[in-house]
């Protein structure tokens, strides 16, 4: 996971930060290091990105008993910044181009507009919306 992992975080946040995966005693621990350990609300929501697009990765190249299938449940740019919320969909692109046939998909639901080349389709599929009902995912209230 690390090998995915650090590269990926390198990829949302500047080629001088590292990221590091570690079992402990007490589960998976996820670290990034831009001059030091950071644990600040926006590192905390990156690592969760970093680590599923990690493992999402592996999916991809069958080293999982997982499909390769993610869902990301409205990631907001107020929780990671404009640039690393524009980064995600790039990173997204990217994996997309590998191989001549569809290796994954990728679900982000998001209040906060994706770039604007994410915009139309292929890439934007459905606009849902809170009211009215019918409009709501599967057109109910879950």
């Amino acid at each position: 996971m690390s090998e995915k992992f650090d590269p990926i975080v390198r990829r949302l946040v500047g080629h001088d930060a590292r990221g590091r995966i570690a079992l402990s005693g007490n589960g998976i621990e996820l670290s990034v290091d831009m001059g030091g350990d950071r644990t600040t609300a926006a590192i905390e929501s990156l690592k969760v990105l970093a680590f599923d697009l990690a493992a999402m990765c592996l999916s991809i190249e069958g080293m999982t008993r997982v499909p390769p299938f993610l869902l990301h449940d409205s990631p907001r740019e107020a929780d990671l910044g404009l640039s690393i919320y524009g980064r995600l969909f790039d990173i997204a692109e990217e994996l997309e181009r590998i191989g001549g046939t569809t290796l994954f998909q990728y679900i982000i639901t998001t209040t906060t507009a994706p770039p604007a080349e994410f915009r139309e389709a292929p890439y934007l599929q459905l606009k849902m919306y809170g009211d009215p009902p019918a409009q709501r995912l599967l057109g109910v209230d879950l």
